[in-house]
């Protein structure tokens, strides 16, 4: 099994999808703002507020989350998996965390050619957090490996 220092991966400029289920096992995929490890086996993600709430419903009735990080560069990913712990407004420097890192990863989409006009109307903010376990991590890198579990470093 191979190793990733999750914590540092997400420094990168990432995009972020989180993706939910509800009762009759349907998925629901919305975009994430930004992504956090705050303790071994722990994270937040940040969900745009505009398109959080049929997911924090799915949240709040099972607690199922898959969270799919991608370098737009490289296509390199990862997607964590675990359980919600609570879904809650944002605090003000937990909203300059997730600004800094929606910055990164603009950075990295006008890096692939993404018009500085579309960057604009990209909407991050303002968002609402969920606090969730990371019980399991999986490459998701297009290849061999892709779907492999691997090793989360703190």
């Amino acid at each position: 099994m191979g190793q990733i220092d999750v914590a540092e991966f997400l420094k990168r400029g990432l995009c972020v999808l989180v993706a939910t289920r509800d009762a009759a096992l349907r998925p629901l995929c919305v975009s994430g703002s930004a992504v956090v490890i705050t303790a071994r086996g722990r994270g937040i993600v940040f969900i745009p507020s505009f398109e959080s709430t049929p997911a924090q419903a799915n949240l709040r009735a099972n607690g199922v989350i898959a969270v799919l990080v991608e370098e737009p560069t490289t296509h390199r990913g990862i997607q964590m998996k675990g359980r919600c712990l609570a879904v809650r407004d944002a605090t003000v420097p937990e909203l300059k965390q997730a600004a800094e890192f929606v910055a990164r990863t603009k950075a990295e989409l006008s890096a692939i050619g993404f018009a500085p006009t579309v960057l604009e109307r990209m909407n991050f903010m303002p968002c609402t957090a969920v606090e969730f376990t990371v019980e399991q991590v999986f490459e998701q890198t297009p290849g061999p490996g892709a779907g492999r579990a691997v090793e989360a470093r703190a």
